[in-house]
């Protein structure tokens, strides 16, 4: 299990994701979350953290 700082691709919202299974996502790699400001599974892009 992993957590990294991502980026909703719908509506920019940056927020925290535990990914519970492998594959993990790279860097830049585009995958299907939960939004929590969307409220809905959109697309996600891990970010850097310190680049808020």
């Amino acid at each position: 299990m992993r957590q990294y700082f991502c980026e909703c691709r719908e509506c920019g919202d940056k927020h925290r994701i535990i990914i519970k299974q492998k594959p993990y996502p790279e860097e830049g790699e585009i995958f299907v979350a939960q939004c929590p400001k969307c409220n809905k599974e959109t697309g996600h892009v891990r970010v850097d953290p310190t680049n808020k």
